[in-house]
């Protein structure tokens, strides 16, 4: 290079780094300005409209809109881990071990009902080992996931535990209106009017995670997103997880499961006036592209008298202890009736 074009060259890098230590500084100056004057907290996960108690109990989790914080009893037992699962955090994998991850929802998780009394615990119970190895069910279920968010979960933080099957639940809220999970979704409004698919397909691009941790450092850049004193939602009246993302969702996990070696197990759930879910996962059951446990024909609650049937569950969704114990005993005497295909025997 002649010495007049390296003489250039140097110029315009002196230039462009001076202009962008000025940048530098000036992004420094505003984000110190920002914190002394105007200090903004991160934003919240959740809109609160009837439940106060969502607000107190969830944190933002950019992929899965949400998740249960982090609680400990007074004598440091676990009550939520740091994953926001019920119970103490599953550690590595012991040799014996075989590990099913529960999957699920708010039946699953099942906050009113003591942990020991879940359906994961009594199916833990009720398995107890097979060919020497221990059962350890870990129970990952949490309050108005749909099935998008147990995929999306299962891919993050479930595989890497070394599940050797997983069990899902999922029904009741792949039905809810979008406008459901968009009042409680309050990450930078950007949720109002998506299924919960074309969400997550939105914040797995590279510039919203960008701006997700920006918003995790920078006072500045909070300040900047702030929401309105009243944020506007969008209500959408779509579900959550329409019928042609359900089918994909289920395709996307069979896979994933082959992909590891991981046996899929998929549940029909059971609801007090509710199961309009129930009719594809018959569907992929009778054409053998799922391995599913249809808890509704199972248990046969139809011939329960209303009022007894009434007594099984807290409202119209959720059961109680009792029902959480006829799901584990159902799921273990179905696991162990087809011990053959898990390569599981008593």
């Amino acid at each position: 290079m002649k010495q007049s074009e390296h003489g250039h060259a140097w110029r315009w890098a002196r230039i462009v780094g001076a202009n962008v230590a000025l940048v530098v500084v000036l992004l420094a100056a505003l984000e110190l300005a920002s914190r002394q004057l105007v200090p903004t907290a991160l934003t919240e996960p959740l809109i609160v409209d009837r439940f106060e108690s969502w607000l107190s109990s969830r944190e933002l989790d950019p992929l899965l809109f949400w998740r249960l914080s982090e609680q400990k009893a007074p004598d440091g037992t676990v009550i939520i881990n740091e994953l926001g699962w019920r119970g103490a955090m599953p550690g590595a994998k012991e040799a014996d071990e075989y590990r099913i991850l529960s999957l699920g929802e708010s039946t699953t998780s099942a906050v009113r009902v003591p942990f020991e009394q879940t359906y994961s615990s009594v199916l833990e119970r009720e398995l107890g080992s097979f060919e020497g190895r221990r059962v350890r069910v870990i129970n990952a279920g949490s309050s108005g996931y749909t099935l998008a968010q147990g995929v999306a979960l299962l891919r993050r933080d479930g595989l890497p535990l070394e599940p050797d099957m997983v069990l899902t639940y999922f029904g009741n809220n792949d039905f809810m209106r979008v406008a459901f999970r968009a009042r409680r979704d309050a990450a930078f409004n950007d949720s109002s009017g998506l299924t919960d698919l074309e969400l997550q397909r939105r914040r797995r691009r590279s510039w919203a995670r960008i701006v997700f941790w920006l918003h995790g450092q920078s006072n500045f850049v909070r300040w900047l997103q702030r929401p309105a004193e009243e944020l506007t939602v969008r209500l959408g009246r779509g579900p959550r997880v329409p019928l042609e993302d359900r089918r994909l969702l289920y395709d996307e996990l069979r896979r994933l499961c082959s992909e590891n070696g991981v046996r899929l197990v998929v549940a029909v759930p059971i609801y007090r006036e509710f199961d309009r879910h129930a009719v594809l996962l018959r569907e992929l059951s009778a054409s053998g592209e799922l391995e599913v446990i249809d808890l509704p024909a199972m248990l046969e609650l139809e011939r329960e008298t209303p009022a007894d049937r009434r007594a099984l569950f807290f409202d119209k969704v959720h059961p109680r202890a009792e029902l959480h114990q006829r799901i584990g005993v159902a799921v273990a005497g179905f696991l162990a009736a087809n011990a053959a295909a898990s390569g599981l025997e008593r």
